[in-house]
């Protein structure tokens, strides 16, 4: 996966400070779009189980 340590530091980010944001109220829309992004994006490149087979 190319830049997979930028990947990774910007899901780590999202992870720490997304659930912070929320908790604090601070600009939750904002907060829970970038983790429903970093989740999209997780699943997508990461999580790759449709190409696996039984």
């Amino acid at each position: 996966m190319p830049y997979a340590d930028v990947a990774a530091t910007l899901i780590l980010l999202a992870e720490v400070f997304g659930p912070l944001a929320l908790i604090f109220g601070l600009a939750p829309r904002l907060s829970a779009a970038a983790l429903i992004a970093a989740l999209a994006v997780t699943t997508a490149t990461l999580h790759r189980f449709w190409d696996y087979g039984a």
